[in-house]
């Protein structure tokens, strides 16, 4: 290397060092301290904000997750009532067709039982027109009775008299002649029913 340039060499080191002590000596920019705090403070709001937000967000999760299990129990008391609601229908239902199948048998019991009275009917009707045939047969007989038995009671001994020395007469009315005799000699003048001669008409015999 020549003389020149370990001088220019020099010179230029020479040159670069002061520069470089220069800025090794120079001061950091200054801050204020306002501006310092708010950057902190700001830092320090932002944490603030997140844990708030995080706490509200617990929060609100906490709360979702209550109203979920609410609604989770409530939906299970839902299932469980329609279960209840579905086996008390079934029940219904099966209560239904039995009374259905009672209704139908009382039904056809109903429609047997006036197929009887309509018999029954008929029959007490000819029941009835049998008694009402009865009844007058019995009258009929009864008063049939009860002239016999008056004439029985007319031809006893107990309800007639005897009369003798009457003379007998052609084609007499022996009632005219009972009462004509009785008038003429009792001054009688009684009601008679019947009256006849005894035994058969004969000459030469005394007078009946």
């Amino acid at each position: 290397m020549s003389g020149k340039e370990t001088r220019k060499s020099a010179k230029e080191t020479a040159k670069k060092s002061p520069q470089v002590s220069k800025k090794s000596n120079e001061k950091p920019a200054f801050t204020p301290p306002t501006l310092r705090h708010r950057a902190f403070s700001d830092v320090n709001g932002q944490d603030q904000i997140l844990r708030d937000l995080k706490e509200s967000m617990d929060l609100a999760f906490t709360e979702v997750n209550k109203k979920i299990d609410s609604m989770l129990l409530n939906q299970q008391w839902i299932l469980r009532r329609i279960s209840t609601l579905e086996d008390t229908q079934k029940g219904l239902e099966e209560s239904y067709n039995f009374l259905s199948s009672a209704v139908d048998d009382l039904k056809a019991e109903q429609t047997k039982m006036e197929s009887d009275i309509t018999v029954l009917k008929k029959d007490l009707n000819s029941l009835r027109t049998s008694q009402n045939k009865l009844k007058l047969d019995y009258k009929e007989k009864l008063r049939s009775l009860t002239e016999a038995q008056l004439k029985a009671e007319r031809y006893s001994r107990s309800f007639n008299l005897r009369f003798g020395g009457i003379p007998e007469k052609e084609n007499e009315e022996a009632i005219q002649e009972v009462k004509r005799v009785l008038s003429d000699y009792l001054q009688m003048e009684p009601v008679i029913e019947n009256a006849h001669r005894i035994g058969k008409r004969s000459t030469g015999k005394p007078v009946r």
